[in-house]
C-alpha cells in the first residue's frame, strides 16, 4: 500500500466496498464486514 505511505489527503474506495452483487442482494451485513476490514487495514498504516 505505497499510496498510504505517501500520506494521501483522501482515499476513494467505491466498488472496493460497495460490491454490486452485495448491494443488489441487499446484503448489508456483508458490506459492513468488508468496510470494517478496510478500516482496520487503513488503521494499520496511520
Amino acid at each position: 500500500m505505497e499510496y498510504l505511505a505517501a500520506r494521501p489527503a483522501c482515499i476513494l474506495v467505491g466498488s472496493s466496498i460497495m460490491k454490486r452483487e452485495l448491494v443488489m442482494a441487499e446484503d448489508w451485513p456483508a458490506i459492513t464486514r468488508i468496510a470494517k476490514k478496510f478500516v482496520e487495514k487503513i488503521n494499520e498504516y496511520v
